[in-house]
């Protein structure tokens, strides 16, 4: 229902983290974790990165014409009350300003062949 709506060359960005990488869990990464906010953090974010996979395979499907970029964006750890448990954990290693500006600049440089990717603030695959 989007599709006819976006630009030509239009660029959906869904913010997520690496928490919803159900890879990370599988390979032992950050699978400590066992409250039941972080699962239901985790379990979120999973599902907008299968949401944004699924955008991109049906947008393309549907309109080859298309340059429409979906990608989901993990923007860091970053000093935030969020990131910080409300104070309670320390250490993160990014500020909010260094991450924005490494993701508008990812964004300027993604090409339809990023399009389903999950990427992090640096642009790398996860």
């Amino acid at each position: 229902a989007a599709l006819p709506h976006l630009a030509r060359d239009a660029v959906v960005v869904n913010v997520s983290g690496r928490m919803g990488s159900i890879g990370r869990v599988m390979s032992g990464l950050g699978a400590s974790s066992a409250t039941t906010q972080d699962v239901v953090y985790r379990t979120t974010k999973a599902a907008l990165n299968m949401m944004t996979a699924c955008a991109a395979a049906e947008f393309k499907a549907k309109d080859e014409t298309r340059d429409v970029v979906v990608v989901a964006i993990d923007p860091g750890w970053m000093n935030t009350d969020m990131g910080s448990r409300g104070g309670t954990v320390t250490g993160a290693p990014l500020e909010p300003e260094e991450s924005a500006a490494a993701i508008v600049a990812l964004i300027a440089g993604l090409k339809p062949e990023d399009s389903g990717k999950f990427l992090n603030w640096r642009g790398e695959e996860l």
